[in-house]
């Protein structure tokens, strides 16, 4: 009789967690396959849902089995909420559902991924989702503090870049990886208590800009690979620390100590200077607060649990505060001046 078939693993790690997926993830960092497991991740394309709940998350998923937690108050194309999160009632799972029809289901503990997609989309856009939102998601599940910010390595230390959507964190961090600072992760930032202070995790090994940011660093729009079939935003890829990506983008690939965190303020287009100052420790626990990453799905146990991890963030972390001045055209300045201020701070 033929030998059963042994169902492939690939062994990765991002935001300080390991993973062994049934397919290789890319963008994800690879460890070696004796790592210590955090996190189990299977993708089905096409699947059915009774295929993807399977094993140690069966569940019965019918509607009447399921209490809503959050409705995205965004609808897609086809006017369906851009996302909806369930909660099983009986064993507690979470099912994570997209408006093209791309859902996950998570175990309470988040130990436990399975993800399935409709012939519609592909598996780069299930990616897409998996690296950001979903990990964002188990992170809190576990208890992992997660910030809405991107970071990068100056001088071994990671400057964290803190702000809601379109603040500039991404476009920051890509300016920084054009004067040949590796970027340690991109628009999520995932927080470990040590026992030295706080360290910052290494994310997916790419950073997402927009056409118009791609435009302004590349001359074209389309400089850059899209990020998945069905996302306008554009893909900068990052390298090994000595070879860097296809445009010599480096990705800085270790934890890094939590050098300070700067809060991206607005800009300021007629202004002669880039302003930084300190805030306030009050003023910078309400912008971590407001700021940590797919903070709408937290339960009020979730943000009891997160609260006081920020307030030992702010106790011993430098918070700055960042006004740019100009557009696009003074990023580089921007970035030197940042540099300069860390070296002070950190």
């Amino acid at each position: 009789m033929p030998a059963e078939a042994v169902e492939p693993e690939f062994i990765h790690s991002i935001y300080g967690l390991s993973l062994r997926a049934n397919r290789p993830l890319p963008g994800f960092s690879q460890v070696p396959s004796d790592s210590k497991i955090d996190l189990r991740v299977w993708l089905f394309p096409n699947a059915p849902l009774g295929e993807a709940a399977q094993g140690s998350m069966d569940a019965h998923v019918d509607e009447g089995e399921e209490e809503i937690r959050y409705i995205s108050p965004w609808t897609g194309e086809f006017g369906i909420p851009l996302l909806t999160l369930h909660q099983l009632r009986g064993p507690g799972t979470y099912r994570l559902r997209y408006d093209d029809g791309t859902q996950f289901l998570i175990d309470p503990a988040g130990t436990e991924i399975r993800a399935w997609w409709p012939a519609e989309t592909s598996f780069e856009d299930t990616v897409t989702y998996l690296s950001g939102p979903v990990l964002g998601f188990v992170l809190h599940s576990r208890g992992i503090l997660n910030l809405h910010a991107s970071a990068v390595d100056v001088g071994g230390r990671a400057l964290v870049l803190l702000g809601p959507a379109g603040a500039g964190k991404s476009t920051t961090a890509a300016a920084f990886a054009r004067q040949g600072f590796p970027v340690l992760t991109d628009d999520l930032t995932a927080v470990l208590e040590c026992e030295n202070g706080f360290s910052a995790q290494p994310g997916y090994a790419r950073i997402c800009l927009t056409p118009e940011a791609t435009q302004s660093f590349y001359g074209r729009a389309d400089a850059l690979p899209e990020i998945a079939p069905n996302w306008d935003k554009r893909s900068l890829e990052l390298g090994a620390p000595t070879t860097g990506g296809a445009l010599g983008a480096r990705f800085a690939s270790q934890a890094l100590p939590l050098g300070a965190i700067y809060v991206l303020g607005d800009r300021e287009e007629g202004g002669s200077a880039h302003k930084v100052e300190p805030l306030d420790p009050q003023e910078g626990l309400k912008f971590l607060l407001a700021n940590t990453y797919m903070q709408y799905l937290l339960t009020p146990e979730q943000r009891a649990r997160e609260f006081p991890i920020i307030a030992r963030v702010v106790a011993q972390v430098p918070l700055r505060k960042i006004s740019p001045a100009g557009g696009a055209e003074r990023l580089a300045e921007l970035c030197g001046v940042l540099a300069e201020d860390f070296a002070r701070e950190a």
